[in-house]
């Protein structure tokens, strides 16, 4: 219920709707309910005039109908505005304002303010942004509508004497593109942005062209007829490279988009009739300008310059595009306050999709500015490097004019294209050969010729990836300094000339060229040609100095003369040339000395011999390392499966590449939930302080070689979740942790070193921990015996705390009771004294030494049943995850297994700083310190800045309480994920006892076999073996299998096959090479004796080994060597000899010796086979 309070009195309105704005100060009525009321607005205005109220005067009255309409519009009411006109002209220039939606454009202003939020702006910035938003409203728009033209002069084009009109035959469209310029048409005309045109004499064709990407239709009007016919209107196009100037010191920066620009100029009367376009059923006439004209861009760019003539020092402008920026925020946000002001006064609309308010780095016309300088756009850049070699010599030309673009930041841009163009040139020189009348050769047929028949060869191939790799490591460009020392370096060759012009610190003009800190501002070249290239080489070096001061005088012409590095020779040759030289050359030089004589400079002599370039070159190029990974051999799977920091396209990560590659991040990826950016390390991150990288194609390299790291070396090959928690806790991007888990998956070294399919063992209950070092757990573990190497250990005393995990890896010589004792004694010395000790039974555990130790401890010792392992599982565990670890890594590295001792410091902390869900994704070192763990990741970058501050007494007082407090807190969380973590071992050992699935195969995949370890016990070498590759199927449970290195095939039983990869593996050196390390044997050099194990009561030989001394021979199940090396038992049976109690036993190993039938005519042959 509402009431209005009127003349006639008050008056109660029933289900009303209004709309309430903050920006709207008055109450605004539509003409409907006016209507109803029956108030007439115009009617009321009238009288007050024809009664000649004072108040009121001519000007107020002749913006009746505007303030009638606007109301109407904030309404939705068009019914004031349903005027009758002629169709054969249009309406008027000033089209009423028709309906916004003004919902939709609050949700992109919201985007704007959220995008701010995530470039790092403030939070009163962006409390004054929102505000400043909400009082422009107006100024944006997300569509075309009822939108007056901009408050401009308008856009004249003049045609050429005797000009007639140009007048197209109809075109015909498809059902799409005929559904979509109806609707255009339609949309355009309701706007009154076009109106239809009966007795036009102009007709232009429509064009109908399909957007990038199949992304709909875009309208387009053939003018080239008419701009043929029309006089070109002059206006400067802004020197981008001169007006840089302006942005030394500048920190922020926002850029603004006209919203359909062109369709936003008012489009003078008497040249809309000219502008004019064919349907295939109509002619349409425009009111606005439209793009594709002669004159649009250059009146455009004059218009737009006029309306921020007064902002030109913090505003570039290109045509319907403005970078805006200033040194702090609050200077950037009342710069665009003005900005936005002048909009509305000047009814600019504003497309807030393509706008960008506030951010340290801003991609605009092509380039991206920040507060350190100018580089190009990568994306522009990836265009070029996904262009296949060119073809033709369009393709060429194509290539050449967008590389054309930056060649202000590649040095020697004109060597390195030389034989580019000189193929181009071949190719126009052959056409007027054959066409000697033809005029235009650029426009001619040359560009359909082949290259192949003009001569490509390797040098043009050479030249083309030359090209690719420095557009790619182009330089970024500094802004001007006004207080720096502006240096001019010129170099000539036969065929081109380069220069590069940089600035110094005028502290540095004293010091030695290579010395100094040169910054970049422009690099210019191009080649010599015509009579050029007869010019002697002095001559050419001499123009090099000419031409590069006219291409940057911008820069040269200073309050303080340029340095210009060259040999003194030049300038004298241009000042002083020899009165040898001829008339014409004279005149050249005359007017070269003339045009120096502009210039204030000061000469620094550097001979010929002395090139500064390749110094200035190396310093310049290292600073495009994300790009440069495009052009480079991408690091794929195939190649990392088996070595990958060993390849030689691994290399370490850097902050700066890091930081590099953010710029190849989107705007989509910029303004997702929880991204933002840390204005400290000047890095996009998401809230959980995890730095994003890109997803684009170009960071692939990148990003597998931090999934590398995360994983394996020294990462200790985690498992799965444990690699997911520490690589996701510093780095992010779009399912990272399907990354992670394929990375695992497909890690040769964790493949083959971890132990196949095995049916979970019940466990019962054991002795556990309610705090850090109370219960601690001790085994010896056998790793491998002495091989000649140069350490004496074979055991690992493994020492465990119940509760956090923490492990301390101890190498022994033997499984001791002093090795042990000593090793309780130091874990007391650094920790504390446990309550009790869990062991198993074994007589270095049970010996007096460790009783007496206890004893004076106070420990309870506490030890296993025999035979029962899983009752000291938490050592056991542990057992197993060093053993994995150790083989992983060795593997890895591919070294000799015997050198495992020197990898026990490299285990133990990985397996210490790794966070474990059973610690509620906490490490063990942290349960203990309370502070984070190390990651391998921190050699990359380590985010945590150094910070200095003086220590009192009272703050460790402090610190120590917040510690324990913190401590608490953990152990607390600690103990509910351990009770959450039981529950769920329990269903899953459940569910695993219930799973098994045989697997099938198909010839060509490439599988594991696991094989047993024939010799010495090796707890190292790797369980599965391979790859190997399946040949065929024999039955539903065995398989063929081939040697990928000796192409040896076997047979092998479905329960020890393992899938590796399907038959698009891509079997590389690496990969054979890991597989050879992986599969080496060992050599049975005799067979010493024979026995029956008492425990086992199994059969078993003593083996001599080839290589290792006696005293390392080993007890082998005799049924093994029987089936391994069946010729060696008759030997073993005649030393032993038949009184040997195992003779008979031996002696049915024996395999029988197979009876041959002699066939006629082959025996021989057979023999011979035989003997070979």
């Amino acid at each position: 219920m509402t009431t209005l309070e009127t003349t006639v009195g008050k008056i109660t309105l029933f289900n009303v709707e209004f709309y309430i704005s903050d920006a709207v100060t008055v109450t605004l009525i539509g003409n409907d309910l006016l209507a109803a009321l029956g108030i007439s607005p115009v009617q009321q205005l009238s009288r007050v005039v024809q009664s000649g109220c004072a108040l009121v005067d001519v000007d107020s009255i002749q913006n009746v109908e505007y303030i009638v309409t606007r109301m109407a519009t904030l309404t939705g009411d068009q019914s004031h505005n349903q005027h009758p006109t002629n169709d054969h002209e249009p309406a008027t220039a000033d089209v009423d304002i028709g309906p916004i939606n003004v919902r939709e454009i609050e949700i992109e202003l919201n985007k704007l303010v959220h995008e701010a939020r995530q470039n790092g702006m403030s939070r009163a910035g962006l409390a004054r942004l929102r505000l400043m938003l909400k009082r422009h409203v107006n100024e944006f728009r997300t569509k075309l509508g009822h939108d007056a033209p901009v408050d401009v002069e308008p856009m004249v084009t003049k045609l050429k004497p005797g000009a007639t009109p140009y007048r197209c035959k109809p075109r015909t469209y498809n059902p799409n593109q005929k559904e979509f310029l109806d609707d255009m048409i339609r949309m355009l005309k309701e706007n009154g942005l076009i109106y239809l045109n009966l007795n036009s004499r102009w007709a232009s064709p429509v064009l109908v062209v399909k957007k990038p990407h199949g992304n709909g239709y875009r309208l387009c009007v053939d003018l080239r007829q008419v701009n043929a016919r029309s006089v070109p209107t002059a206006w400067p196009m802004p020197n981008v490279e001169a007006a840089t100037r302006k942005l030394n010191g500048m920190t922020c920066f926002f850029t603004i988009d006209a919203h359909k620009g062109f369709w936003l100029m008012p489009l003078a009367k008497e040249c809309q009739e000219i502008f004019s376009f064919m349907t295939d059923d109509a002619v349409y006439t425009p009111t606005r300008s439209i793009q594709g004209g002669m004159n649009s861009a250059l009146q455009f760019q004059a218009r737009v310059a006029r309306i921020f003539d007064d902002m030109q020092d913090h505003l570039l402008i290109w045509i319907d595009d403005l970078l805006g920026f200033a040194r702090s925020e609050a200077e950037l946000l009342a710069q665009l306050s003005l900005v936005l002001e002048r909009c509305g006064e000047r009814n600019l609309k504003l497309n807030p999709t393509k706008c960008t308010l506030f951010a340290r780095e801003l991609k605009w016309c092509g380039r991206i500015y920040s507060k350190d300088g100018i580089r190009h756009d990568p994306e522009r850049i990836e265009s070029l490097m996904n262009m296949p070699q060119p073809t033709t010599i369009k393709d060429l030309q194509q290539f050449l004019w967008a590389a054309n673009w930056m060649r202000t930041s590649v040095p020697g841009y004109a060597h390195i294209v030389g034989p580019l163009q000189a193929i181009i040139d071949e190719a126009h020189a052959e056409l007027r050969r054959i066409q000697p009348d033809l005029r235009n050769v650029q426009s001619s047929s040359a560009s359909s010729m082949g290259l192949i028949d003009l001569g490509w060869n390797t040098v043009h191939s050479q030249a083309f990836e030359d090209l690719r790799f420095a557009l790619i490591n182009h330089v970024q460009l500094a802004y001007p300094k006004p207080d720096y020392q502006t240096c001019l370096f010129t170099d000539a060759s036969e065929v081109a000339w380069s220069a590069v012009i940089t600035q110094i610190p005028r502290e540095d003009i004293a010091l030695p060229v290579h010395e100094q800190r040169h910054e970049p501002l422009a690099f210019y070249g191009k080649r010599f040609s015509g009579s050029e290239l007869r010019w002697p080489i002095v001559e050419k070096e001499a123009a090099a100095i000419i031409y590069a001061t006219e291409r940057g005088d911008f820069l040269l012409q200073t309050s303080r003369p340029f340095l210009t590095y060259c040999d003194h020779r030049n300038l004298t040759y241009i000042f002083n040339p020899d009165s040898e030289v001829k008339k014409h050359t004279a005149q050249k030089l005359q007017r070269w000395a003339l045009h120096l004589q502009g210039f204030d400079y000061e000469i620094r002599e550097i001979s010929g011999v002395d090139n500064v370039w390749a110094d200035l070159l190396t310093r310049w190029g290292s600073g495009r390392i994300a790009l440069k990974c495009r052009t480079t051999r991408l690091l794929k799977m195939d190649n990392l499966r088996a070595t990958p920091r060993k390849h030689p396209d691994f290399s370490w990560p850097t902050e700066q590449e890091i930081r590099d590659s953010q710029r190849l991040l989107t705007r989509e990826e910029k303004i997702e939930d929880g991204i933002f950016f840390d204005d400290t390390d000047r890095l996009w991150k998401s809230t959980d302080g995890a730095t994003l990288i890109p997803i684009h194609v170009g960071c692939r390299s990148l990003r597998l070689r931090i999934l590398i790291i995360g994983h394996s070396g020294s990462a200790g090959h985690r498992a799965s979740e444990v690699a997911k928690q520490t690589i996701m806790s510093r780095f992010c991007w779009p399912d990272i942790d399907k990354d992670v888990e394929q990375m695992c998956q497909q890690c040769i070294h964790c493949i083959t070193t971890r132990g196949g399919r095995k049916v979970p063992r019940p466990l019962g209950e054991a002795l556990h921990g309610q705090r850090p070092f109370q219960v601690m757990a001790m085994d010896y573990l056998y790793v491998e015996p002495v091989r000649g190497t140069d350490h004496p250990y074979k055991y690992i005393l493994v020492m465990k705390d119940d509760y956090s995990g923490y492990v301390r890896l101890v190498p022994c010589q033997g499984a001791t009771s002093r090795a042990a004792a000593d090793a309780i004694n130091q874990w007391i010395a650094d920790f504390e004294t446990p309550e009790y000790l869990v062991t198993d039974g074994g007589s270095h555990f049970t010996a007096e030494v460790i009783k007496e130790l206890s004893r004076l401890r106070e420990i309870q010792h506490h030890i296993t049943l025999a035979y029962c392992p899983w009752a000291n599982g938490t050592v056991e565990r542990a057992n197993r995850t060093v053993l994995n670890m150790l083989r992983s890594i060795l593997s890895e590295a591919q070294i000799s297994t015997h050198n495992w001792p020197y990898l026990c410091p490299v285990v133990q902390h990985a397996i210490n700083h790794a966070p474990s869900k059973r610690l509620a994704g906490n490490a063990p070192y942290t349960v203990i310190t309370g502070n984070q763990p190390e990651s391998p990741l921190d050699h990359i970058w380590d985010p945590a800045a150094d910070q200095f501050r003086p220590v009192s007494a009272e703050s460790v007082v402090m610190y120590l309480a917040e510690m324990q407090v913190a401590l608490d807190e953990l152990h607390k969380a600690v103990d509910d994920a351990k009770t959450a973590q039981h529950a769920a071992n329990v269903q899953q050992r459940a569910r695993r006892l219930k799973k098994y699935q045989s697997e099938s195969f198909i010839p060509g995949d490439y599988v594991l076999n696991a094989k047993a370890v024939l010799g010495p016990a090796q707890k190292l070498a790797a369980h599965w073996r391979g790859p190997y590759r399946v040949v065929r199927r024999i039955n539903d449970q065995v398989y063929e299998l081939e040697d990928i290195l000796t192409s040896r095939r076997f047979e092998a039983h479905t329960q020890r096959i393992r899938r590796y990869a399907d038959e698009d593996l891509n079997v590389t050196v690496e990969l054979k090479q890991q597989l050879q390390q992986a599969d080496q044997k060992l050599l049975v050099d005799d067979l010493l004796d024979c026995r029956l194990d008492r425990d086992t009561h199994e059969l078993q030989i003593q083996v001599a080994w080839s290589g290792f001394e006696l005293s390392e021979a080993t007890w082998e199940p005799a049924a093994r060597i029987a089936e391994d090396v069946p010729q060696l038992l008759p030997e073993l049976i005649r030393k032993l000899g038949d009184d040997h109690q195992h003779a008979e036993a031996l002696s049915q190993l024996v395999p029988p010796t197979p009876k041959r039938t002699r066939t006629k005519g082959t025996g021989s042959r057979r023999k011979q086979r035989r003997s070979n």
